[in-house]
């Protein structure tokens, strides 16, 4: 596992206002072009919508409950990770994001100490 042990991942749960889904959204894919173009020591990043589970039946669509977004980021370390935080670009896209959301994010970062991937 050495290839992954300074990996350090970020997973952000934002909850819309209501009604502010469709603008939080748009901000989210804005942001991972941006980072997909800008930022090297970002390895992956996955804009992610929460499905309606409870309400589950047959099957769900892209619009079947106006839930949470969550964003999970993997960064080559920690610095990496610090020093996006420090961007202009980020101080804005935060400025932009914080009066969509019904409260703050929730954030966690993590470091893996097991896993794989196909």
């Amino acid at each position: 596992m050495a290839a992954t042990e300074e990996r350090i991942f970020v997973v952000a749960i934002m909850k819309p206002l209501p009604g502010k889904m469709a603008e939080l959204e748009k901000l989210c894919l804005e942001g991972v072009k941006y980072q997909q173009e800008t930022a090297p020591d970002l390895l992956g990043f996955h804009a992610t919508k929460s499905l309606d589970y409870a309400n589950y039946k047959e099957g769900w669509t892209n619009d079947a409950v106006e839930g949470e977004l969550i964003n999970v980021q993997v960064w080559a370390n920690t610095k990496a990770l610090e020093e996006s935080g420090k961007t202009e670009w980020t101080q804005e896209m935060q400025t932009k994001v914080g009066p969509l959301l019904a409260g703050p994010p929730s954030v966690k970062v993590m470091k893996s100490y097991a896993g794989f991937r196909r």
